[in-house]
This record gives structure tokens, sequence and C-alpha cells, in this order.
């Protein structure tokens, strides 16, 4: 045997080897990029539950009252319907509050505003006013979008109002009463170190004070719609300025019918108007 070939025994010996190991290597690789697990998927972002009724609080995005097509509020409106259980339906625009009444099954709906005045509105806020309710009247049914609005439809299908869910949020907590508006229509302030207060707590339970007495009593909220009393007051009766604070905010709570809160502000508000206005007290705030 010649020393060449004796030489190369080693070479072949070790590319051999090398090649058994890279085949040997080879499927597993393979399996470990077949079993490699893919990059997690971006979480979805939520979106709000399909609606399944027209009862509640919305807010009016678009609207066509003539049949000329989808028109948005003024840019000052902000347009509020409120689909009440009992079949009440109660709204808001620039002009003021309105009241009337729906009623509906399944997709069904019919709507109906009482007339209102609009004195001292402007022309366009008027006329935006009775676009507004003109709409609502030629209403037949209503249609869920994916983001939990409502179109609401006429008899020929088109769409005459689009409306988007209105957060409300929640009357219950303790809450310090800024001004309420007495018998003639002018609103009024708290006697100076006379705070009047409103506790309405989760179980429907009232307590407060009216800068004089301690009061007591119930309330009741569904969406928009509110109801105090009936209530009462402990102690003896104050005289002057305290007493006739007192009689004058007894009798705007005994008118309220609505409420909204905004931030750490709460309005009632009787069939037309505004009675009682108030800030979430400091020690319920935080």
């Amino acid at each position: 045997m010649s020393v060449l070939a004796t030489s190369h025994r080693p070479l072949a010996a070790i590319i051999t080897a090398v090649l058994v190991l890279v085949l040997a290597l080879a499927p597993a690789a393979a399996i470990a990029q077949e079993v490699s697990p893919e990059p997690s998927p971006a979480p979805a972002e939520s979106t709000p539950a399909v609606a399944t009724s027209p009862m509640g609080a919305w807010l009016v995005t678009a609207f066509d009252a003539w049949q000329t097509g989808l028109t948005e509020p003024l840019p000052e409106s902000v347009l509020r319907l409120s689909f009440l259980a009992d079949g009440r339906l109660q709204g808001e625009t620039a002009c003021g509050r309105f009241n009337g009444g729906w009623s509906g099954e399944g997709r069904e709906l019919f709507a109906g505003v009482a007339p209102t005045g609009f004195l001292g509105c402007a022309d366009a806020q008027t006329g935006e006013a009775i676009g507004l309710s003109t709409a609502l009247e030629a209403v037949v049914g209503w249609q869920a979008d994916e983001l939990g609005g409502l179109a609401l439809l006429d008899a020929s299908g088109a769409t005459r109002l689009l409306l988007e869910p209105l957060q409300v949020g929640d009357p219950t907590g303790e809450w310090l009463v800024t001004r309420y508006r007495r018998a003639n229509g002018e609103w009024a302030e708290p006697v100076p170190d006379r705070p009047m207060e409103l506790r309405l707590q989760p179980d429907g339970l009232l307590e407060g004070s009216t800068g004089c007495r301690l009061l007591l009593g119930e309330y009741r909220f569904d969406a928009g719609d509110i109801t105090i009393g009936p209530f009462d007051v402990e102690g003896l009766p104050c005289e002057g300025d305290v007493g006739r604070a007192e009689r004058r905010l007894l009798r705007a709570l005994g008118t309220v019918t609505t409420w909204e809160q905004g931030g750490d502000s709460l309005t009632l508000s009787d069939e037309t108007q505004p009675v009682v206005e108030l800030v979430r007290a400091l020690e319920d705030a935080g």
C-alpha cells in the first residue's frame, strides 16, 4: 500500500463523520422549524355590544328631517334622546328639553314628540328642533350597528336618525347643591355657611341637608329618568333666609323628572328645564 493512500484515510474518515453529523442534525432542525410557535397575535380591541333594544339614552349624531339626506347637528348643539321603559320619550335640543312617547315590538319603533315652545331660541336652533321631531315622527323601525349604535328607519327603509350610546353615568354618591330654581324661574344659591347636600345611596335611599334640617327619603332612576320622593325633613324649622331657602329647595326637588351627570356635576331637571345643580362632594370625588 502506498504512502499517499494511507495518508488520505484519516481525511476520508473526517469527511464521512461530518456528513453523518449534518444528516443527523438536518431532520431535527426541520422539526424545530415546524414546531416553533408563531408570534401571538395582538389582542383585538374591544368593541361595544350590539344594541338589542332602542331603550336607553342616546346621542343624535345625524338626522334627516325632510328626506334630503342626513345632516349633523349644529356645531353648538347637543341632541339627546332617551327611550324609557314605561314608553315615555325624553330628549334635549339647543332649545331645551322635550317629551313624547314611543312604542314597538321587535324591530318596530314608533315615536312622537309633544308640541314644545321655542321662546327665546334662535331661528337655526328652532329649525333644528323641528327637524328632529319631524324625523322622529317618520320612524317605523330600527337597526343596530356593530359599534353599539342605532339607525332609525322610515317606511321606505331610509335612515332618518343615527344614534350612538350616551354614557349617562350614575347619580349615586354625595353631592353639594350649587344653585336651585325658584318658583318664579330665577336661580338662587344656598345661604352662606348653610350647605345643602344630597346623598343618593345605591339602595335607593336619600339623605342630606336642606341647610336647616336633615332630609330623608327615597329616589329611583333609570337611564335619564329620576323620581325623588317621598321625602321629609327632621328637626326644628328655621326662620328667615334659611327657612325660605329650604322651602324653595324642597319644592324644586319635588318637580324633578330627569337627571344628567357630567364628570363631577349633576343636573336635576323638571319637564322643561334644570331646577337643581350640584357638584360632587370632595370626600366623594376621590
